[in-house]
């Protein structure tokens, strides 16, 4: 029952090509600091005030999806406050580059910075994209 549910959640937004297109509400489209990476994030619609939500992602190689090998890690923050979120992220990663962060709660309204760090092998590079919350 588990394994099922963890399939359905990590299955369940996909669009046929394996993310949302970059219009869609609540998508947010970036790629990471050298241009490696290109990643996929999709937000509730709108993002909830000082509630759990979970942010699902999608990240590509050269349009590819990642190797099996490839580790994912998401984090998010406020810089200007000098803090991150209440209570970490849980990761739930799947093959291919396909990820939920479950439990993320922006607890304070303004600026928050997302992070998604890729790792393969002994490269590791960075996404990073802006969000305001209510």
């Amino acid at each position: 029952m588990r394994i099922s549910l963890l399939l359905l959640v990590l299955t369940g937004c996909s669009a046929p090509g394996g993310h949302p297109d970059a219009g869609d509400p609540g998508v947010h489209h970036v790629t990471s600091g050298d241009g490696t990476y290109e990643l996929w994030l999709l937000f509730p619609d709108p993002i909830p005030a000082n509630e759990e939500m979970q942010i699902e992602g999608w990240v590509r190689r050269s349009g590819a999806p990642l190797p099996p090998e490839a580790r994912l890690q998401f984090d998010a923050g406020m810089p200007q406050h000098r803090h991150g979120l209440p209570v970490p992220a849980t990761l739930l990663t799947d093959v291919g580059g396909h990820f939920v962060a479950q439990g993320v709660r922006f607890h304070m309204g303004g600026r928050w910075l997302l992070v998604v760090d890729v790792t393969e092998g002994p490269h590791t590079e960075r996404a990073q994209v802006w969000v305001e919350a209510p």
